[in-house]
């Protein structure tokens, strides 16, 4: 079952990355860069699975669209980014591969 987690009560959500623990507030509103390092938008929202009892963040929401889609504003679900292409989140989320029309990435 894929769960928005703007849709639930997610502060207290941590993913852990690279040995750091990261808050849902933390992540939400960071910036996403390409490889290259050009810029590829924001996250917007995570897309989190249930495994067994617990959550586990397996996609970022980003652009436009997953914004409107955490306002309500539009339905289906949202594109999301894998979470198996985030190299690294420092202070931005580093892809390891180029997002696909990054310019619809910025809100």
């Amino acid at each position: 079952m894929t769960q928005y987690l703007a849709d639930s009560s997610a502060d207290c959500l941590a993913v852990e990355v690279g040995g750091m623990k990261l808050r849902y507030r933390e992540l939400v509103g960071m910036k996403l860069r390409n490889p290259d390092g050009s810029a590829a938008g924001h996250v917007v929202d995570l897309r989190a699975e249930r495994e067994s009892s617990q959550l586990v963040v397996s996609g970022l929401i980003a652009g436009g669209q997953g914004f409107l889609h955490r306002l309500g504003l539009v339905g289906g679900p949202p594109a999301a980014i894998p979470w198996s292409q985030v190299q690294r989140v420092d202070r931005e989320v580093w892809l390891s591969r180029p997002l696909q029309g990054a310019k619809a990435g910025h809100h």
